[in-house]
């Protein structure tokens, strides 16, 4: 079976791709691995350095014949992430064409760019769960989910939901549910969505998770 490590900021990332996306790589013949980034030697979890994070990737990507992605979100990069301080890229109006740039500046930073798919989330992993917000309805009330809705169809895609990194996804989540957990909704939320819908209303998310499902006949075909 295909192996393939995914660098992660945090519990939230890990615990979802354990529980919603491993389940459906695997049918896929590929087992997947999150792996929490270190910020320090006794820290994990957080924004890292460019050159720590790329130290953390190839030493992922030594490992023989491992495949590895990153799920980072947008709008907390560390200020120094290749092509983020970049005109060109201050200039782009969307999400998907933000992350997009910034993944093809990451790519061939790494020493195995054969085996890497850089993947960042426009703008955060809750942008995820607006797909559906019907799904909070378990954790809140109508009212919250109403303006969930309003939230989305406010934008012309959900990867598009952040005005600054005061209105995040996250952001305007806790505002209406106070006692929302990252670490603990987001993933279930996120499951009770389901992998389709998320694909459906999120085209970023979806590029990726293609670029994966064609790792075993890309290895194949070798």
């Amino acid at each position: 079976m295909i192996r393939l490590k995914i660098l992660v900021e945090g519990q939230t990332e890990e615990t979802f791709i354990r529980d919603v996306l491993s389940p459906f790589f695997k049918s896929l013949g590929v087992d997947t691995t999150a792996v929490i980034v270190k910020t320090s030697p006794n820290k994990r979890g957080g924004t890292v350095k460019h050159l720590d994070l790329i130290k953390q990737l190839n030493a992922l990507l030594k490992e023989r014949n491992a495949w590895v992605s990153t799920f980072f979100d947008l709008y907390a990069l560390h200020k120094d992430f290749p092509g983020l301080s970049e005109v060109k890229f201050k200039q782009l109006q969307n999400g998907k064409d933000k992350a997009s740039y910034l993944e093809a500046k990451l790519k061939p930073c790494v020493c195995s760019p054969e085996r890497f798919i850089p993947f960042i989330m426009p703008y955060e992993y809750e942008t995820l769960l607006f797909s559906n917000p019907s799904q909070f309805l378990e954790w809140s009330n109508q009212e919250v989910v109403d303006n969930l809705i309003r939230i989305k169809q406010s934008f012309t895609c959900i990867e598009n939901i952040n005005n600054s990194r005061s209105s995040a996804p996250s952001i305007r989540i806790k505002y209406l549910v106070s006692d929302y957990e990252k670490t603990f909704h987001g993933p279930l939320i996120a499951a009770e969505i389901g992998i389709d819908t998320l694909r459906q209303e999120s085209p970023h998310f979806n590029e990726w998770l293609c670029f994966i499902e064609q790792i075993p006949n890309s290895t194949q075909n070798k």
